[in-house]
């Protein structure tokens, strides 16, 4: 290839990427999750809903276990992450009949929101619940929340957990959530 054409395709292959982070960006715009509205961590919650395998997420809601904030635990993620985070618990004291496993595994935000809810209607349990996650993802999750009107009383809590939650995507700090945001609206 000569070295006018490798110039020529390492131009147009910039333009393109500029493209795609300039349109990622435009198109996210008006579909960005929303900030989170309020913790509501100021009184129990049936459930703690942990997302993802991130061990200190599943640590915080074994320690409102604990301490009675929370009487059930469903971890969620795929079905290595949800088994992962059980034997955590189990480890860290938590009876195993106090943590539910969601009907399916998921490997997105939104798969894990409907499955637990799908979860708490088939097993008739109140929908209050308590959420893990970092503060980059609680806003997807109050957003996946709010689409299925699965908040109706509007007693959710969403406790920030700091973890190695990365929200980077090609380096670009924050476009993660955005385009995550954009591709469940």
């Amino acid at each position: 290839m000569s070295f006018r054409n490798k110039v020529l395709m390492y131009g147009l292959g910039t333009l393109t990427v500029l493209a795609i982070v300039a349109g990622s960006v435009y198109a996210a715009k008006p579909g960005k999750c929303p900030p989170v509205r309020d913790y509501r961590l100021d009184r129990n919650h049936f459930i703690g809903v942990v997302y993802a395998a991130w061990m200190e997420r599943m640590d915080a809601a074994v320690r409102d276990y604990k301490t009675g904030k929370i009487f059930y635990i469903m971890p969620t993620g795929n079905q290595w992450e949800i088994d992962n985070m059980k034997r955590h618990a189990i480890e860290s004291g938590v009876p195993e009949d106090r943590l539910i496993e969601p009907t399916n595994s998921s490997k997105n935000t939104a798969g894990n929101v409907s499955s637990v809810f799908s979860t708490i209607r088939e097993r008739g349990l109140p929908t209050d619940i308590r959420h893990y996650s970092s503060d980059e993802h609680l806003p997807r999750i109050q957003k996946n929340v709010d689409e299925l009107n699965a908040d109706s009383e509007n007693d959710d809590g969403y406790l920030r957990v700091e973890d190695g939650y990365n929200n980077r995507l090609y380096g670009i700090p924050g476009i993660r959530e955005w385009a995550a945001c954009v591709r469940d609206r």
